[in-house]
């Protein structure tokens, strides 16, 4: 399935992938897998967590998109280029309209890429970290969580058109996949889990990817992951590790005074950030006049005396 899994699943031009900077080969290679047609352009490099990031912009005859892409070959985040027009546009309109007074506008399609390693835990307790392209650890779920996750994915097999559908667009994005059965997903309603042999893909009836899990071998985990697992967990307790891709709409708003805000929204309209400038700028600021325990700036004389 990973085979599958790293095919696009995005319409591109018949334009030849062209570099405005030098890039380097992993770079290169994972942005050809995915865009293999598309004109790529690395517009900036970014260090992240102790890994150099790409920052490229993508143009295809669907439309434009950005990808964020590691220097191990690995997707910290990547878009998909839609029109303006289509199923996802209508799957917008129906999770925002009765939310938002104007419109969503600037709407784009995006996954997020992540690690999730299962392991035991004391007193026979499992708990799952989840951890991004970067190595930067994001979430930690205990074992009454994860009970509650496999019970919601031992559904009744979903049968029925809708069901026929979504596992229909499963495979004609993913051919390689063995499909072991569909079930109803929790996710939304018109969203179903296609389960394969090694993961599954949260999808909905019109072709919309929720989300998709694949569970991959512990050596195949990127250098960045593999070393925040071996720095912070004990690694010969790992049961399992999970490739997982997140898809969201990202669109633009506006607050009554005028100021643009960034939405982040699930398939199923979940809203999962909110992203306003102003207020993350006065957080940096905020963090930039505390001293290093958190308290009060040092004052001049405290400074001068210590750097003596």
């Amino acid at each position: 399935m990973r085979k599958a899994i790293l095919m696009s699943v995005v319409g591109v031009g018949l334009m030849a992938s062209v570099a405005a900077a030098k890039r380097d080969p992993d770079v290169d290679k994972t942005l050809k897998r995915e865009y293999p047609d598309a004109q790529t352009q690395v517009m900036n490099t970014k260090e992240i967590n102790g890994v150099k990031v790409s920052f490229v912009n993508v143009k295809t005859k669907d439309g434009e998109a950005t990808a964020q892409v590691t220097e191990f070959g690995d997707f910290l985040n990547y878009g998909l280029p839609r029109g303006k027009e289509g199923p996802y546009m209508q799957v917008v309109k129906k999770n925002t309209e009765g939310l938002f007074k104007d419109p969503p506008a600037d709407v784009r399609v995006f996954r997020q890429t992540q690690y999730v390693v299962d392991m035991p835990g004391p007193e026979g307790k499992s708990y799952q970290a989840t951890i991004d392209a970067v190595g930067r650890l994001v979430d930690m779920t205990s074992q009454r969580d994860i009970e509650r996750e496999l019970a919601a994915e031992k559904q009744t097999p979903a049968t029925g058109a809708d069901a026929e559908s979504a596992q229909k667009f499963a495979k004609q994005y993913y051919p390689d996949i063995q499909v072991e059965g569909v079930y109803k997903s929790d996710a939304g309603e018109n969203i179903y889990n296609v389960k394969t042999s090694v993961g599954n893909i949260a999808i909905s009836n019109t072709g919309q990817v929720y989300s998709i899990r694949e569970m991959i071998p512990k050596e195949e985990m990127p250098k960045p992951v593999s070393d925040a697992v071996s720095g912070m967990f004990k690694t010969d307790k790992i049961n399992k590790v999970y490739r997982n891709e997140l898809e969201y709409y990202q669109f633009n708003e506006k607050t009554p005074a005028g100021e643009p805000v960034v939405v982040r929204m699930r398939t199923n309209g979940d809203v999962v950030k909110v992203i306003t400038p102003s207020a993350e700028e006065e957080a940096t600021l905020a963090s930039e006049k505390q001293g290093p325990e958190g308290g009060k700036p040092k004052s001049k004389a405290k400074k001068s005396a210590e750097t003596k």
